[in-house]
């Protein structure tokens, strides 16, 4: 199945909807429907470029417009076990990432809702799931993936390499012939996936920046 048959149809005009919101009166629409029959331009893009509204506007007045739902990602979180089924330059790329699960479905969230191309390329690494997009702003996107994406990329970074001193410790403890200490640098980089996400981030910095203090 296509992407665009993840969305509903019945659509109102996007004229219509920023009327509606109080954004635009009829008499701006009436002038920016005039300049689309010369240019040939789509109605948001002429406002937006005689600044009569802002791009998110439109893409909010777009995303009613398919009928789908807005997610405000200033109150939202991804579900834990959702985090690592697309890769990140895919996300970044296509501003779409996974929420988590409802009612057995997969729920995608996406400041491209209406590219299909983009939803295709991130449904290339659901499949087997059914998906439900729902849509948000870029600019919350932006935050929205940057504290739940991107960190959990430093933190995971940071548990492979504690991961691998705790074993290189290990080995060298119980090789009764080592005689010389284990460095105590190693041993605290250690320490740091024993602690919760937030406390490991902190002291992962903490840990470079006496790092780069020592050199």
């Amino acid at each position: 199945m296509k992407a665009e048959n993840l969305l509903p149809n019945n659509r109102p005009r996007i004229g219509e909807i920023l009327i509606r919101r109080g954004l635009v009166t009829q008499a701006v629409v009436r002038e920016a429907l005039t300049e689309q029959k010369a240019s040939g331009q789509k109605l948001g893009a002429i406002l937006v470029r005689l600044q009569r509204v802002a791009q998110e506007d439109v893409n909010a007045a777009l995303h009613e417009q398919s009928g789908l739902k807005v997610v405000d990602l200033d109150t939202t979180s991804p579900s834990p076990e959702v985090i690592h089924l697309v890769p990140l330059e895919t996300m970044r790329r296509f501003q779409t990432a996974p929420l988590g699960f409802e009612r057995g479905q997969l729920v995608l969230v996406s400041a491209n809702p209406l590219n299909f191309e983009a939803l295709d390329s991130v449904r290339y690494y659901l499949r087997g799931h059914r998906l439900e997009v729902r849509a948000c702003t870029p600019s919350k996107f932006a935050r929205f993936f940057a504290l739940h994406f991107d960190r959990q990329s430093v933190l995971d970074d940071i548990k492979e390499r504690a991961d691998d001193l705790r074993q290189t410790i290990r080995l060298l403890e119980e090789d009764s012939a080592a005689k010389a200490p284990v460095a105590p640098e190693h041993r605290d980089l250690a320490a740091l996936s024993e602690q919760s996400p937030i406390i490991a981030l902190c002291s992962y910095i903490t840990y470079r920046l006496i790092g780069k203090n020592r050199d």
